[in-house]
């Protein structure tokens, strides 16, 4: 891959994490920053753990 190509993951894929793990944080954890990074933590082994083995060029 050559420096000025970047990839993307499917819209698809970042829909289902967000949904799975981001918007339904319950509101008094939304407002503690620890919370949601570690909600984006949990998402992110989820994609690696799930994902990349589907999707090879990720």
């Amino acid at each position: 891959m050559s420096p000025d190509q970047h990839q993307q993951i499917p819209a698809k894929v970042l829909d289902d994490l967000c949904s799975r793990f981001i918007i339904n944080i319950p509101a008094e954890q939304r407002e503690d920053l620890v919370r949601v990074l570690f909600a984006v933590e949990l998402a992110h082994w989820f994609f690696i753990d799930f994902y990349c083995e589907d999707y090879n060029d990720l």
